[in-house]
């Protein structure tokens, strides 16, 4: 049994003496990284040079003149420019009471605003322009002492406490104060009557300015399809005649039951050929009065009897198919056609010689066949 003890004292003297030798380890560690900090610490700071010694004045504010504590500055009343209700978010506006009397050295009034503090929006308001302020809140609310700043944002007043009581911009019959209004539909805006007069007047000054290079461009048009007839060589007057009638023929109204329809078109190629022949009003005219012109300027005109027969045969029968029931056969509307083409070969022009001196002009020359010797 004392074996036993004395080999477990034994055995606790020595961890014992581990750890103190490792308590001393570390120890000592740790002295040797804090000694270069220790060392520093100790160490005395180094001189500045007697110029770079800090000022004993107060630091110079923006216009470079020394700031001024903001306790030591001049306290100045507020007062409202008007004593109506104030609502939470209305715009109170405020002017200083000692604004004829400001301190010695300050700006006028109007050079003047008042600067935030810091925590306005906490105590519930918001700054607004120049001596403008908003409340945030309702109640009996205190508007805390303010820095009075000049133009160039250098302090020079600073104001007593303001104490305002505020109402709340909810109707006290408002059933539900503490729900959300409900988003109102949009609102439509009513122009005001000089806007629409101007808008209106814009149009009509852009559809006329529209209206006129349309019109512009229309008459350069017809101006380049009246020089173009110009410069075209006009077809005499029966060869254009005899081509209506043609295209008259293509129509097949005489084919279709048309017969009235073709004799009034043929009626009309006839006027104006015999109006451009013989130079009056024909198509204006009737075939009566026609006939009659013809028959007193027969001579004059140079026109056959035989030709002027067969003009007032032809335009009687025209006329009984124009102005009556009677229908003819298509064999008597194509010699109508016909009888027309004959009047227009036997009325037209004579060609123009082109060396009139010679009686033999337009006649081709007979040339004698030469005989071999």
């Amino acid at each position: 049994m004392a074996k036993h003890w004395f080999g477990t004292s034994e055995h606790v003297r020595e961890k014992g003496a581990r750890s103190r030798f490792l308590q001393i380890f570390f120890v000592g560690s740790a002295l040797l990284l804090v000694q270069p900090a220790i060392s520093r610490a100790q160490s005395p700071l180094p001189q500045s040079p007697p110029e770079a010694e800090a000022s004993p004045l107060p630091s110079p504010g923006i216009s470079g003149e020394p700031s001024i504590p903001f306790l030591e500055l001049p306290a100045l009343d507020l007062q409202r420019t008007r004593n109506s209700e104030i609502k939470v978010g209305d715009s109170v506006q405020l002017e200083l009471i000692q604004a004829a009397a400001l301190p010695a050295g300050l700006p006028p009034a109007v050079e003047l605003k008042l600067a935030d503090s810091g925590d306005l929006y906490d105590q519930g308001w918001n700054l607004g322009s120049h001596f403008k302020v908003i409340p945030l809140k309702t109640g009996s609310l205190t508007l805390p002492s303010l820095p009075i700043q000049n133009g160039q944002g250098k302090s020079v007043a600073r104001t007593n406490p303001l104490t305002l009581q505020i109402q709340s911009s909810i109707s006290p019959k408002d059933p539900k104060p503490l729900e959300a209004a409900p988003i109102q539909p949009p609102v439509k805006v009513k122009l005001p009557l000089a806007v629409v007069i101007a808008l209106l007047l814009g149009v009509l000054l852009v559809f006329g300015i529209l209206i006129f290079f349309v019109w512009r461009a229309y008459q350069r048009s017809r101006e380049r399809q009246r020089l173009a007839r110009l410069h075209k060589p006009l077809l005499p007057e029966h060869e254009r005649a005899l081509a209506a009638i043609e295209l008259l023929l293509k129509e097949r109204l005489i084919g279709h039951g048309q017969h009235k329809s073709f004799h009034f078109k043929l009626s009309e190629i006839l006027k104006h050929y015999l109006g451009e022949r013989y130079g009056f009003d024909a198509p204006e005219s009737t075939s009566q009065e026609l006939t009659d012109y013809l028959k007193d300027s027969r001579e004059r005109l140079l026109i056959s009897p035989q030709t002027f027969d067969l003009i007032q045969d032809l335009f009687n029968g025209l006329d009984r198919v124009k102005f009556t029931d009677y229908v003819p056969e298509d064999a008597e509307s194509l010699r109508r056609a016909e009888d027309a083409k004959s009047v227009i070969f036997t009325t037209r022009r004579p060609p123009v010689l082109s060396n009139p001196s010679h009686s033999n002009a337009g006649v081709p020359a007979v040339t004698r066949p030469e005989v071999k010797k």
